[in-house]
């Protein structure tokens, strides 16, 4: 019997000034206890990247979930069209996976 990996829960990471990094948080921590699922893909783009990472950081601190590990950092570039304007522009983003562990 093969032990399959789950697919992570994707939380997204806005650069909206409601959503503090202790928003965040709370919505990380209550997605892993409510969907059971251990792992979690934080996606950022912009400037919303720094408060991913800071999330990230918070959320391994001994207050949260201790045994958290990132299990993979992605940055990249993706090119988006904006309105009329026919030339791609390139946009940074990241993707951070992590395995918590309550």
């Amino acid at each position: 019997m093969t032990k399959t990996k789950k697919e992570p829960t994707v939380l997204i990471i806005t650069n909206n000034p409601r959503d503090t990094v202790d928003k965040c948080i709370n919505e990380a921590l209550m997605t892993v206890f409510k969907t059971n699922n251990k792992y979690l893909k934080f996606l950022a783009r912009k400037q919303a990247i720094s408060k991913a990472v800071d999330v990230v950081n918070k959320l391994k601190s001994e207050k949260f979930l201790p045994k958290t590990k990132i299990l993979e950092i992605k940055p990249g570039t993706e090119k988006i069209v904006y309105g009329n304007d026919t030339r791609p522009r390139p946009i940074s983003n990241i993707a951070i996976l992590v395995e918590c562990i309550a």
